[in-house]
């Protein structure tokens, strides 16, 4: 593992020095200073890299640091090299003198991609690198495939995901308020002063353990307070009260509607560290499986080679099926997946589970049957359609689970199984049944469609 890392760093180094003579620009000195800032930065990440397995947070630095060495490449092959020297300056600076704590900063490298902010008093944007006091700040921004973790003067981190706008109304360590005005915006806060997060008008406050997410996306409709953990006091024009996890508020036509959120789906222990295999210059088809005890209306999965989802390599919000197929290079990866409930509002997420797709054969295990020997057996499916509810019914083999659209079947005597899904709107609908063996994983699909009727 550390080999491969160690040779894809070497293979994208030669990609940036090719860029560099390509354009003729090997020559000047400026650049040539680029090119050794980023030598430094390698070597210091290394090193981390090397101490991360005992130590979280160094694990969590040296990924962040990659993060911004990989900014910094980008930034290289464009000829920005004034923007890759900043970028490597403040990394530098920040690995060989360990973690800022200075309030209105970022404690380690969390910025990707473009994020600029203005200070009071004037119009320019300026690029924010995660060095900058953002005390005197009025406005941030982030652009496509762009994001910020904000380590907030008060307690707790703000993530601040693609095409996000914030208005700051106050950013200092005795409190942080925060006007979202576009975008998404993500609060993981345990303890601390307070942090007032507004939305169209209304505040939500929090002092204590909170988990919590504000979207004002106009263009798909998704307006909206979701609290995932803890509990936060909101208030406007006079009118208060209180959410707690599992509960949010949703913006319907121009109305606000209290809403109870999804329960976060699960995905097997099975699949929460996997590998799958695939030819040489090729992509791997790699299926994607959760379930729930409870019906889930919508689901979205992400999958991202950055720990944290900051930039996904594939992102699918409506999927009903319980499953998803996402086509991917050689490479490590994350997933995970949410629900949404009929007002569009999401809840929490799984646990994140690892997948690594690598070049090459999976070995066979001695003495084991192949595995179209051990499918497991789905027959006898009976599909009965009550209002919008579907009720599914069949047999499987006794070593064997079945879900309906991620939906948990109950188990009964001798494989039989019982599902129900239900549909929030009429029309025609599909039904994926899915047969697992627990032993090893091997599945059998089936599919059914349905008619809901007005």
């Amino acid at each position: 593992m550390a080999e491969t890392a160690y040779l894809t760093r070497a293979l994208g180094m030669l990609g940036v020095l090719a860029a560099l003579l390509l354009t003729g620009c090997w020559s000047s000195a400026p650049r040539q200073d680029v090119i050794a800032k980023l030598e430094r930065a390698e070597q210091q990440v290394r090193e981390l890299e090397a101490r991360a397995e005992s130590d979280r947070t160094t694990a969590k630095l040296a990924a962040n640091s990659r993060d911004q060495i990989e900014r910094a490449r980008e930034l290289i092959i464009e000829a920005d090299f004034n923007g890759a020297a900043e970028i490597l300056d403040v990394l530098n600076n920040r690995l060989a003198e360990g973690a800022s704590t200075s309030p209105g900063s970022i404690a380690e490298p969390g910025v990707h991609g473009l994020v600029e902010y203005k200070v009071k008093g004037e119009n320019a944007w300026r690029r924010y690198t995660g060095a900058e006091n953002l005390a005197d700040a009025k406005a941030l921004r982030s652009g496509v495939r762009s994001a910020a973790f904000l380590d907030l003067p008060v307690g707790g981190e703000l993530l601040v995901h693609p095409q996000t706008e914030l208005a700051f109304v106050r950013f200092d360590s005795t409190q942080t308020h925060l006007r979202l005005d576009k975008g998404v915006a993500t609060l993981d806060k345990t303890s601390g002063r307070e942090v007032v997060l507004e939305l169209e008008g209304y505040q939500a406050r929090s002092t204590q353990d909170v988990l919590l997410e504000l979207s004002l996306q106009t263009l798909i409709d998704a307006r909206y307070i979701a609290v995932h953990r803890g509990s936060t006091p909101w208030n406007e024009a006079g009118e208060n009260g209180l959410l707690n996890a599992g509960s949010g508020f949703a913006w319907i036509e121009d109305k606000r509607r209290e809403v109870s959120l999804p329960l976060a789906p699960a995905i097997d222990k099975r699949d929460l560290e996997r590998t799958v295999y695939v030819s040489a210059n090729e992509k791997a088809a790699v299926s994607l499986r959760w379930f729930s005890n409870v019906f889930i209306p919508e689901c979205q999965v992400q999958v991202s080679a950055h720990p944290r989802f900051v930039i996904r390599v594939f992102d699918r919000m409506g999927i009903r099926t319980g499953d998803a197929e996402a086509m991917l290079p050689p490479g490590d990866y994350y997933w995970r997946v949410r629900g949404f409930n009929q007002e569009n509002t999401p809840g929490p997420f799984s646990k994140t589970a690892k997948l690594s797709v690598r070049v090459g054969t999976a070995k066979n295990l001695a003495g084991d049957p192949t595995v179209s020997d051990m499918t497991p057996l789905l027959s006898d499916l009976d599909v009965e359609v009550i209002n919008t509810m579907a009720i599914i019914s069949g047999r499987t083999s006794s070593d064997s689970r079945v879900r309906v659209n991620g939906v948990a079947a109950v188990m009964l005597d001798a494989g039989k199984f019982r599902a129900i899904v239900n549909f929030d709107r009429a029309g025609n609908h599909s039904l994926r049944i899915v047969a697992t063996n627990m032993n090893n994983g091997a599945e059998t699909v089936a599919e059914r469609k349905v008619l809901i009727k007005e």
